[in-house]
């Protein structure tokens, strides 16, 4: 999977990790896959949500992004 970054002025509010999806099926089978590997905080967001452009996974909202960070090498370690 691929992740895009925008480069914003000032400090960020939250860190958000996403993973883009090619459908709403593929998301489905992908979000089976994530809680079968002991995730629980994640959530399909629909086509056109504001932060992906596109039928996305939201994988968690952080507060800085040393969290977000954690949580990309954990799921990484997962194997997504």
């Amino acid at each position: 999977w691929t992740a895009t970054a925008r480069e914003l002025s000032g400090s960020p509010r939250a860190w958000r990790v996403i993973l883009p999806q090619a459908s709403r099926e593929q998301a489905l089978a992908t979000t089976t896959r994530i809680g079968a590997a002991g995730f629980s905080d994640f959530l399909v967001m629909p086509e056109g949500a504001p932060d992906a452009g596109a039928i996305a996974i939201a994988l968690g909202r952080y507060r800085n992004e040393a969290a977000a960070r954690e949580r990309v090498a954990a799921l990484s370690r997962a194997g997504f």
